[in-house]
């Protein structure tokens, strides 16, 4: 291993881990390409943030496989730390995009706060610019600079320090808005809910996942500055790096991709409803169609 590089047995988990998620994002997206129905497009908010998050999380997954294998092959430099934030940042945004849009529409679902939803594109806005300002300001100092990172310098220190902010605010964004979806949709008497259930518990999941996943971060990242320790590699990497960054990504497409699948089925439901009747209100009792006729329903 060279000086300040990873272990090769660290570095291959590592690979397959990005590795994974570059599979799924991809797969996802082309799953979306292929099987795109003209009478089910989605065009709207929901639509955007998947389609974006697809590709910060392709591009995430791209930049971390990368910053691994320099790590084996090259150790630590001033370059490797780029990626490294590069990385962080692009995840970080793909995240901030999630939980602004879970804040979007719990207030616009279930308090019509129209005042608050434009003031809250401009803060996801402001914030991203803003955490890009820093980190590309730190990334172009160093590359311009001789100055070596290492662990426990200020440059370091200060973007992990940013790393453990940001990663708390997360955990505790995504723990709020959950709970109050969470309870807000299970004591909804709102009857044309569909599949209340499966809603409840794909709110729930998701919710414990992602608070768990980010508050693992903050801990593995503030141990060392806070005890003066370092923790062992493998447990460093691992419950820093490898599950918070690969777990959330791939139950996020996961859900959003089901939950896509699952909108289609329940739209087609409702239109066969409609079509059935039309039948029924111009004469044309349905029982009474062929069979051909039942097995071309949009139910089948």
């Amino acid at each position: 291993m060279v000086d300040g590089g990873l272990s090769l047995e660290i570095g291959i988990t590592g690979l397959c881990c990005y590795g994974l998620l570059l599979i799924v994002s991809i797969s996802s997206s082309i799953y979306n390409f292929v099987r795109k129905n003209p009478n089910y497009q989605r065009t709207g908010l929901a639509a955007n943030v998947r389609r974006v998050f697809r590709g910060y999380i392709l591009t995430f997954a791209i930049v971390r496989m990368t910053w691994i294998g320099m790590r084996i092959w090259y150790g630590s430099d001033n370059y490797t730390f780029g990626l490294n934030r590069f990385g962080a940042i692009t995840y970080l945004t793909a995240f901030t995009l999630i939980i602004f849009y879970w804040a979007e529409g719990f207030h616009k679902n279930y308090y019509e706060t129209r005042s608050f939803l434009p003031r809250l594109g401009i803060a996801f806005v402001i914030f991203n610019v803003l955490l890009y300002l820093f980190q590309g300001a730190i990334i172009v100092y160093l590359l311009a600079s001789k100055s070596q990172v290492k662990e426990g310098n200020r440059w370091y220190d200060s973007t992990i320090i940013t790393d453990v902010v940001l990663s708390a605010l997360m955990s505790i964004g995504f723990f709020i808005y959950g709970w109050l979806l969470f309870f807000i949709t299970k004591n909804s008497e709102d009857g044309a809910i569909v599949g209340r259930d499966r809603e409840l518990f794909r709110i729930l999941i998701i919710t414990l996942v992602f608070t768990a996943c980010f508050s693992v971060r903050v801990v593995v990242f503030a141990y060392r500055p806070i005890s003066g320790h370092f923790l062992p590699d493998i447990l460093f990497y691992f419950a820093g790096y490898f599950v918070p960054d690969t777990i959330p990504s791939i139950l996020q497409i996961y859900i959003t991709e089901t939950s896509q699948v699952q909108e289609e089925r329940d739209t087609r439901y409702i239109d066969s409803l409609y079509a059935t009747s039309d039948h029924s209100s111009s004469g044309d009792d349905p029982l009474l169609q062929s069979t051909s006729e039942i097995d071309d329903s949009p139910m089948t």
